[in-house]
């Protein structure tokens, strides 16, 4: 493995180079948190929401057993039922993108993909929230350090500065 992913559980990394798919092996932490939101009323309300009924945990339960076993025994066995279980999950969840039948799929970009925005648009970004944050940080990096500090007192004095607010 040249690259390690972020989220990849990381023990026993010698063994994970031998084993087919194992970037999806997670660190134990991610699965008891879909764990505890699987079960946690929010969860619910969230799968009844989308499917509309509760949803069966087993496999979050499972996972998660598995995974304290892999980081535990480096047992390989373990790692590959979590990644069958994995595969499973991420076919399901993209069995929408793969059967929609409604909008053409592109093989390439369009050939204009990068022409230049229109005027009207040009204008309205220029006066965007964004660009005033941009402005504002790049004001902020060419600043000297007395600027700086006039800049810091200004905003100490205006946070302690007592003001009537209303609840």
């Amino acid at each position: 493995m040249e690259e390690v992913p972020a989220t990849l559980n990381k023990s026993h990394i010698e063994k994970l180079e031998s084993i087919p798919d194992a970037w999806m092996l997670r660190e134990c932490d991610t699965y008891k948190s879909e764990m505890k939101f699987c079960h946690s009323v929010r969860g619910r309300f969230h799968q009844f929401y989308i499917h509309g009924k509760a949803l069966d945990c087993a496999q979050w339960e499972e996972n998660f057993s598995d995974c304290k076993i892999w980081t535990r025994d480096a047992d390989v066995d373990a790692a590959k039922r979590i990644i069958d279980r994995e595969k499973v999950r991420i076919k399901e969840r993209l069995q929408g993108h793969y059967s929609n039948d409604i909008w053409e799929k592109r093989s390439s970009a369009p050939e204009d993909w990068n022409k230049p925005l229109p005027d009207w648009l040009t204008a309205k970004k220029d006066s965007s929230h964004l660009q005033a944050y941009q402005d504002e940080k790049i004001e902020e990096e060419t600043r000297t350090s007395s600027e700086q500090k006039l800049k810091d007192i200004q905003a100490s004095l205006v946070n302690s500065y007592p003001s009537c607010s209303i609840l």
